[in-house]
């Protein structure tokens, strides 16, 4: 998924905006270039799950665990990564377990 893309559906899915409103966003909101989109993502997410961020390996780790007692675990070179991977995975989880 390309740097765009990601930025869309987190738009979308995480943040709530029209596909035409997160277009419109990018490049200005790009949670993968800027901590505070990326921590804007999370915070959406914040309700319903609880967040443990830190430096690992020369990188960042993140662990998501929410109601489902199925913890999201994801690597990234930077925070905002990290945060990215983790949002678009836990939306995933959402969806599965809504549908499955």
């Amino acid at each position: 998924m390309d740097e765009k893309h990601v930025a869309i559906t987190l738009g979308t899915d995480v943040m709530g905006w029209t596909k035409e409103e997160a277009e419109f966003m990018f490049p200005v909101w790009n949670p993968l270039k800027n901590i505070y989109d990326a921590w804007q993502a999370l915070e959406r997410l914040r309700g319903s799950l609880s967040v443990r961020l830190e430096t690992h390996s020369g990188g960042w780790y993140i662990e998501l665990e929410n109601h489902l007692d199925l913890p999201i675990s994801e690597e990234g070179k930077t925070a905002q990564e990290a945060i990215c991977k983790a949002a678009l995975n836990n939306k995933t989880l959402q969806e599965i377990t809504r549908t499955g």
